[in-house]
Formats: structure tokens, C-alpha cells, sequence
């Protein structure tokens, strides 16, 4: 392993990341005070294992942007500014690990993103970044996800930025991503907390995180928004929004391969809305073991925005905390739905 330490106003650091310096896997480059002005530094494919670190004790600027290609690659420490279109980006590779970041004030793209990792690529991890104040207009987010693989994030923080906080997309079609999110927070984007749109997610975990929309910000109509196949939502926080939470399945699949697990979360979801979607006639299922016992209404949302006023569904959510949703009422297939269970 090869220690080497880039100073600032030297071309080091850039040379040795985009490959024209040699390295090896396991080499370390370490960061000292001060601006690295980089512009949009691009990462060799071949400088696998490399790590990028603030040296101890050391806070380092990248004025620019910074684009990892290879596999093995860590970041750690390291503040990114400027007027670019992301702040930190990751493409098709693995292993990387992303840490102690601060990306903020990206602001001439109409898409500036904070953190991009929308290309295929597994067992990525991004822990303890924060990322705030990017964008300028609601298309900018401050984490931009997409792409098939195992990605995790850890204990993160975004704040303020034009579009969500966290912004998941992948267009129908292309392969589906497994997604982790614990502990992080999210607090007073301009469009929403979190969001899974168009999106064609194996599965999301939502654990332990905390979605706020402060009094006196703009409240987005959604808080949180998951579009997945399988989802597990334990223990997070949900503040604001005109709706705290929203499930939307993915995918036009048999009620009997999907999966909605809650479990009790951080304040007390007495509203939160339902979205079904299946090929086939048939129940949709809402799996709300810890509420068994309490009594519901089941209200169909088209009914009320199409101002057929149809009754409410008034029941008691069974031992094994299943809720069946009938869905639709129509004569055509797919069958579609959007409902409030709202608890008393």
C-alpha cells in the first residue's frame, strides 16, 4: 500500500484519481486543508481499491465534482462545492464506500444533485454524509438513486434542498435495486422527504429514519412516498406533509407476491394512504401486525375525488394484521386503487 499526500495548488489528487498517476488497490490518497478546484474530476476504471480521505485532523474542499468508476473505491471526508451538476456521483461499479461527506451549494444545473447513484452496481454503502442546500429548482435532489444492486444508506442527513431529500428513480423496464435506509433524516426539502417514483424497486427498508417538514415550510401533498414489490417501514419519524406516508406498489404482480410490512414507527400513523395495483381481480394486502385489534376506516380516495361519496369501510384490524383491500370496482383489468385507512 502506497500513502500519498495531495496538497492543495498541486496536481496530485487529480492526476492520481483520474488515472494518470499510478496507483494500485489499497493505495490512499490523503487530502489537507484547503481548495482542490478539480472541475469534473473522473475516475479512472482501472484505480480499483483506491481511497480519497481528509488526512487526521485535516478539512478538505473539492471545488467541483467528483465521478467514482471503480470498484473497491471509498471517499471519506472530504467537502464538495461549487456550481456543478453533482457534487459526488457513482457509476456501474462495486464495493464502494462513501463516508463523513459534505456536499452542498450546487446550484447552476437545473439538476444539481447532491449524491448520484443511479447506475447499476451492488454493496454500496453511504454513511454519515450530509448534504444540503443544492439545486435550484424541484428537480434537484440531495440524494439522486437508481439502478440494480444492494445500496445502503446509513445515518445520513438532507436538509434543504430544491427537489427531495431522497429521490429514487428508474425508468419501467430496467433491472430492480434492493435499497436499505436506516437512521438517516430528511428535513424540509421544497417537494418531499422521500420519494420512490416511477420506480421498479425489488424491495425498500425503511428503519429508525426521521422525515420532517418543519411548521411555516412548504408542505409537500406527500411526506413519504414508497413504490416497491416488497416493503419493511419500522420505527421512523413522520412530520408534515399533507399525507405522512404513502405506499404505492410496483408492479402489476399477484397480491400474494407483495409485501407491506409496518410496524410502529416513531409517531402514530393514524392516517396514511394505500395505493394498490395488481394484473389480476383480487385483494390487495396491508400487513399492520402491531394494530391488531383497533378499529379503522377504509376510505376509496378516487370515490372522493371523482365526489362519489361511497361509505366508508368500517372494521377492526384482525389478530394476524391483515387488512384486505378491495380494489377498484371496475369492469376493466388492471385493477387500481387509492385508499386512507384511517385509525380511531
Amino acid at each position: 500500500m502506497t500513502v500519498y499526500d495531495a496538497k492543495p495548488g498541486q496536481p496530485d489528487f487529480a492526476a492520481l484519481f483520474s488515472g494518470s498517476g499510478a496507483t494500485k488497490p489499497g493505495d490512499v490518497v490523503n487530502l489537507y486543508d484547503g481548495e482542490y478546484r478539480v472541475g469534473d474530476l473522473v475516475q479512472a476504471p482501472r484505480n480499483r481499491g483506491l481511497t480519497v480521505q481528509a488526512a487526521p485532523g485535516q478539512s478538505p474542499v473539492v471545488v467541483g465534482s467528483v465521478f467514482v468508476t471503480a470498484n473497491g473505491t471509498a471517499l471519506a471526508g472530504l467537502s464538495v462545492v461549487g456550481p456543478n451538476r453533482w457534487g459526488i456521483r457513482v457509476g456501474a461499479c462495486d464495493d464502494i464506500t462513501v463516508s463523513n461527506c459534505r456536499v452542498h451549494h450546487l446550484c447552476q444545473y437545473p439538476r444539481s444533485h447532491g449524491i448520484v447513484c443511479m447506475d447499476d452496481g451492488t454493496n454500496h454503502v453511504y454513511s454519515d454524509n450530509v448534504v444540503y442546500k443544492n439545486g435550484v429548482n424541484s428537480l434537484c435532489h440531495g440524494f439522486y438513486i437508481a439502478g440494480a444492486g444492494t445500496k445502503t444508506f446509513r445515518q445520513n442527513v438532507a436538509f434543504e434542498n430544491a427537489g427531495y431529500g431522497f429521490h429514487l428513480w428508474t425508468n419501467d423496464g430496467e433491472p430492480p435495486g434492493r435499497y436499505v435506509f436506516d437512521g438517516n433524516v430528511a428535513f424540509a426539502p421544497y417537494r418531499g422527504n422521500f420519494v420512490s417514483g416511477s420506480f421498479n424497486a425489488e424491495s425498500i427498508a425503511l428503519t429508525d429514519n426521521l422525515f420532517v417538514h418543519p411548521e411555516g415550510t412548504r408542505q409537500p401533498p406527500n411526506g413519504v412516498t414508497v413504490r416497491a414489490k416488497h416493503m419493511v417501514i419500522e420505527g421512523n419519524g413522520f412530520w408534515g406533509g399533507q399525507t405522512p406516508l404513502v405506499l404505492v406498489p410496483d408492479q402489476p404482480v399477484a397480491p400474494q407476491d407483495r409485501t407491506y410490512l409496518i410496524r410502529p414507527n416513531l409517531t402514530d400513523l393514524n392516517a396514511f394512504m394505500v395505493a394498490t395495483y395488481t394484473a389480476t381481480p383480487g385483494p390487495a394486502r396491508a400487513i399492520l401486525p402491531t394494530w391488531a385489534g383497533r378499529k379503522y376506516r377504509l376510505w376509496n380516495v378516487l370515490d372522493l375525488i371523482d365526489e362519489v361519496m361511497s361509505e366508508a369501510v368500517v372494521a377492526t384490524v384482525p389478530a394476524d394484521g391483515v387488512i384486505e383491500i378491495k380494489q377498484g370496482g371496475y369492469d376493466y383489468e388492471p385493477q387500481f386503487g387509492c385508499y386512507q385507512i384511517r385509525f380511531e
